[in-house]
């Protein structure tokens, strides 16, 4: 059971289903061992090296930022940071369109089960999920390490 606000994310980006395809995951429980808390652990998983042994895709919880005020009582509400990457798939590394096309496609879907989760009992309640930029693509000149990386905003607490 998830007892911090960094854990409820976790718990419900990994619950989405379009996620834990994604991630190869056959349960949300499985999915949260690719949804990583403030670093990206390097190869052998003890060390956080976010240049070498990084196996994509994942989604990182960048920080959490809380508030409590007058409107929502004793209830926090806040902003989640989290940033989703993932590797080009190698048909699509030379057609750029298609492959922002495809991130696009995904990462509406993933969004779309968040915020239908955030509406379910036993989820963190989500407000929404904003981009904080658009994707961005990386790659070496042969496209040989081709990934696209995107940060977003997740507003939870009280409606």
């Amino acid at each position: 059971m998830a007892t911090t606000t960094t854990q409820l994310v976790q718990e419900i980006v990994a619950g989405s289903t379009t996620f834990q395809a994604w991630v190869r995951a056959s349960t949300a429980a499985e999915a949260t061992k690719r949804v990583f808390r403030y670093a990206v652990p390097g190869a052998d998983e003890s060390e956080l090296d976010v240049n070498h042994g990084i196996v994509r895709p994942y989604c990182l919880v960048e920080g959490i930022r809380k508030s409590r005020s007058s409107l929502t009582g004793a209830f926090a509400s806040g902003d989640a940071f989290i940033m989703f990457e993932a590797d080009v798939t190698d048909e699509q590394k030379f057609d750029h369109d298609a492959a922002m096309e495809a991130w696009e496609i995904k990462m509406d879907a993933i969004v779309s089960d968040i915020m239908a989760l955030g509406r379910t009992g036993g989820y963190l309640m989500v407000k929404d999920v904003d981009d904080l930029e658009i994707p961005q693509r990386e790659s070496a000149p042969n496209q040989q390490d081709a990934h696209i990386s995107q940060r977003m905003v997740l507003t939870w607490g009280p409606r």
